[in-house]
């Protein structure tokens, strides 16, 4: 395939404008890079100033029938693509050089149809996810025998308490950690990877079943070792050197950081010993966020565990991490209109008693009855409005 250096200069520049303006990641810039690789396979390398409907199109069914390890990718996989390269032209449009050739309106042609947008809503709207429940059997199967027991159990305590990604909880050394607030400071100054590199400061749900406690031991253990304030607050694990120069892993802890990937395979090695099966570690995320807005109590309690887990649109926690099932939604739903069925005065008559009571042909029932609904329902707007009219 031939090289374009126009395209490789024009590229550059936009990768740099991701991550200097934009202040993107490393893992989010290897996904725009991914995006490229699609577009020079799949267009030969072509010109980005040849960019039109027609190769629209042709780029978008290539990378809807795109397969990696055998298997088509999935729906979701090619949306974010198709959007990656959606915004790259987008960009481009603006740019010296380009705007005369880049119609802003082809960039449309590249959006999935209303059916395969749906597909991937319906798909993403419930996430299964591990219960508060789960999560204590999790950490209950894991026998509290070494300095790794120790740190697996304050990492699953974490996982659920905070709702990080794991690229954070990798990332994460004990200066993050405010056990008097309960508290840690997902801060990409302090070398912790967020998304898009934002600073989250998250208060730690309470839960109860002791989560918190694991991480203070754990945490307390680690300072009491020796440990300095820069170092992991989820190590990896020493090597020991035996014979014939080899080595195996040891029950004791480096102060070394290790990667995202080993910590996954850590969680799910742990998980695969209970009969609760595998859950990815981003469902903790998820049954976090879902466990703590089941006891918010007011829109105000849903933003403020909207914005401890780092989400700047409180739709983004309602819609993706907190939907209801259509289970839910119909018991919630019936249970609208079972309340006010129950409804009652201080004679315990209902609402349906009243309003027949109301519509009688006798004078003085009439009356009663509409005395009742009146003062009924004018109790329950001040009980709503905090005494206020509408």
């Amino acid at each position: 395939m031939r090289t374009n250096s126009d395209n490789v200069y024009i590229q550059r520049k936009y990768n740099r404008w991701l991550e200097k303006a934009k202040g993107y990641s490393e893992k989010t810039l290897k996904k725009y890079q991914q995006a490229f690789q699609l577009w020079q396979k799949y267009t030969g390398n072509l010109d980005f100033k040849k960019f039109n409907e027609k190769i629209a199109l042709s780029f978008k069914e290539k990378v809807k029938n795109h397969k990696y390890n055998g298997k088509k990718i999935s729906l979701d996989t090619v949306n974010s693509v198709l959007t990656k390269m959606s915004n790259f032209f987008q960009w481009l449009h603006l740019q010296p050089g380009y705007k005369s050739h880049i119609k802003i309106f082809n960039t449309e042609y590249l959006n999935l149809s209303l059916k395969e947008k749906k597909k991937i809503q319906a798909k993403n709207n419930f996430v299964k996810h591990p219960t508060i429940e789960q999560v204590k059997k999790i950490i209950n199967s894991i026998d509290k025998k070494t300095e790794i027991d120790s740190r697996d159990r304050a990492l699953f305590s974490m996982a659920i308490c905070s709702g990080a990604r794991i690229d954070a909880l990798a990332s994460l050394s004990l200066e993050c950690y405010d056990p008097e607030e309960h508290s840690i400071d997902q801060n990409p100054k302090k070398g912790v990877r967020t998304k898009y590199s934002k600073q989250i400061n998250t208060h730690l749900f309470d839960f109860g079943n002791n989560f918190l406690s694991e991480i203070d031991e754990w945490y307390d253990y680690l300072l009491k070792k020796g440990f300095g304030y820069k170092d992991a607050f989820f190590p990896g694990a020493k090597r020991e050197k035996i014979e014939n120069l080899t080595y195996k892993k040891s029950t004791k802890v480096t102060r070394k950081f290790i990667s995202s990937g080993r910590l996954r395979e850590i969680m799910k090695q742990r998980m695969i010993k209970t009969d609760i099966g595998y859950y990815y570690p981003h469902t903790f995320r998820h049954a976090c966020i879902h466990a703590a807005d089941k006891v918010a109590r007011s829109m105000e309690e849903t933003k403020a565990i909207s914005q401890n887990v780092g989400h700047e649109n409180i739709a983004t926690t309602l819609g993706t991490y907190a939907p209801l099932t259509e289970k839910q939604k119909k018991s919630l739903i019936a249970g609208l209109h079972k309340d006010r069925n129950v409804i009652k005065n201080k004679n315990n008559e209902s609402i349906e008693t009243l309003i027949k009571l109301s519509e009688s042909s006798n004078k003085e029932l009439r009356k009663y009855g509409m005395k009742q609904i009146k003062m009924l329902f004018g109790r329950s707007d001040s009980n709503r409005n905090g005494g206020l009219n509408d």
